[in-house]
């Protein structure tokens, strides 16, 4: 799909009805596609002896509509996802402009209200629309709105622009750690958790590689996600289900269907090792940041729930899958391959029963 589709599709399912598109060299190659999308085309007929900003009013006074505001973006600008663009759209609501971020930087598409409109157009610019845009931002209600979305930034300018934009295209569905560590700061995660999050990351790619070297097909970006964000919605009701929902709402529904396993893992699951089995075993052997036996990992909530028959039998249940579980990681990877050290009272039989992996 050309970045231009790709572009109008997002816009349509983040619900934008009325899209406009300025064209200039080559319009009539671009003029099917637009009209396919029920795109409104505004052509400009000076693009030679123009700047870029003259084609940008165009668009501005063709999609203006008397108390309302737009979203722009350049064309080539095509991988932000649809769930930025909502929280883009909600910011407008109280704010005459929004400037989204990755990293510290600005990106598209940018939310500009009515008395940004009217501020624009109202004046010869001898510079380009960031400048007009920072002049009028000395004065007005203005929301740097950061967001966990590399695709902000991305756009095709130079070939190696374009090279990079192809590249994170293929990735996108599973977020990087960089962006990973993002949504969990932009969810406001306590550091507690994410420190947790980031030891079962380590666990679990190390259970991983150790799991490939032995045959088993896995998908190490794919488990990463999955441990640094199992706990997103930590604290809420339900936080496996809570999690899962919001990764799906931000488009990463295979990381969602880890995040949604690792509080009860699947029977297909268990019986053959996968993803989320990988992230579920990894944290039930991580106390805090703490690697730890099964039998002392359940200890604390069958003592905290001891007076409650239906809880205690629902934690004894879980403890069995994961013994389980390990049991079938060890006989694929081999027991010399996981190891620490059992605290002294265990039975020696324990020993066997719960090793885990040292990084």
């Amino acid at each position: 799909m050309p970045l231009l589709e790709r572009g109008i599709s997002t816009l349509r399912k983040a619900g934008v009805a009325a899209i406009y598109a300025v064209t200039g060299h080559r319009a009539d190659e671009l003029r099917p596609l637009l009209q396919r999308h029920g795109v409104t085309e505004v052509y400009n007929p000076h693009y030679r002896d123009k700047d870029m900003l003259h084609s940008v009013c165009m668009g501005f006074r063709a999609a203006l509509t008397p108390g309302h505001g737009l979203l722009f973006l350049p064309g080539d600008v095509a991988l932000f996802s649809e769930f930025s663009v909502r929280q883009i759209l909600a910011e407008g609501r109280s704010a005459d402009l929004v400037l989204p971020t990755w990293g510290g930087k600005q990106g598209h598409p940018v939310w500009l209200g009515p008395a940004c409109l009217h501020h624009v157009l109202a004046h010869t610019w001898e510079c380009g629309l960031r400048e007009a845009l920072a002049d009028f931002a000395q004065g007005a209600s203005v929301k740097n709105l950061g967001l966990p979305d590399p695709g902000l930034l991305l756009d095709a300018d130079t070939e190696a622009d374009y090279l990079a934009l192809l590249k994170y295209d293929t990735e996108r569905e599973i977020p990087s750690r960089q962006q990973c560590l993002a949504m969990l700061d932009w969810v406001d995660t306590p550091k507690k958790t994410v420190d947790h999050c980031k030891a079962v990351a380590d666990t679990a790619m190390a259970l991983t590689h150790a799991l490939v070297r032995a045959g088993l097909s896995l998908n190490p970006g794919l488990v990463q996600a999955g441990a640094l964000l199992h706990d997103i919605a930590k604290g809420m009701k339900h936080h496996e289900e809570a999690g899962a929902a919001l990764l799906c709402d931000m488009g990463f529904e295979r990381v969602a269907s880890i995040v949604s396993a690792h509080t009860d893992l699947p029977a297909a699951s268990q019986r053959a090792i996968d993803e989320r089995t990988v992230v579920y075993y990894a944290d039930k052997i991580t106390l805090g940041t703490t690697q730890v036996t099964i039998e002392d990992r359940y200890a604390q909530p069958l003592m905290r729930w001891q007076h409650d028959a239906g809880a205690v039998a629902a934690i004894l249940q879980r403890r069995e899958i994961t013994y389980a579980v390990e049991q079938r990681i060890g006989e694929l990877i081999g027991t010399r391959s996981l190891c620490y050290p059992i605290p002294s009272g265990h039975r020696q039989s324990q020993q066997k029963r719960s090793p885990s992996l040292r990084g």
